[in-house]
């Protein structure tokens, strides 16, 4: 399958909607005036609810904080199922891509242009 890069910034996004595995990495940075709660979030949604499987969040005290993260790691879809990648400031900024790297029947999907 190919990748798909994203940037979001004060928004959230649907990075992948197909049923299947996939492989989500990234940064992020977060900064907080002070007496602010902002944060980044990926999450699991059904359609009807939204679950959190990887966040970052921080409370801004005196002074203003900053904080930064890395992330890694693969997650399953199924049908109905959509990957959301949310920042909830124009201070909280996550950046990454996804790539599907099995379908939903764990078959390996390789990467675009691969094998030789």
């Amino acid at each position: 399958g190919s990748i798909t890069a994203f940037d979001v910034t004060n928004t959230s996004t649907t990075v992948a909607n197909t049923p299947g595995w996939y492989r989500i990495l990234g940064a992020c940075s977060v900064e907080i005036p002070s007496g602010n709660t902002e944060g980044v979030e990926i999450e699991l949604s059904d359609g009807v609810s939204n679950k959190t499987v990887w966040a970052l969040r921080q409370v801004g005290v005196s002074p203003d904080n900053f904080v930064a993260s890395q992330f890694d790691f693969i997650v399953g879809l199924t049908t109905g199922d959509s990957l959301i990648v949310t920042s909830t400031n124009a201070s909280a900024i996550i950046t990454g891509s996804v790539r599907q790297v099995a379908d939903s029947a764990g078959n390996t999907v390789n990467p675009s242009g691969l094998p030789l």
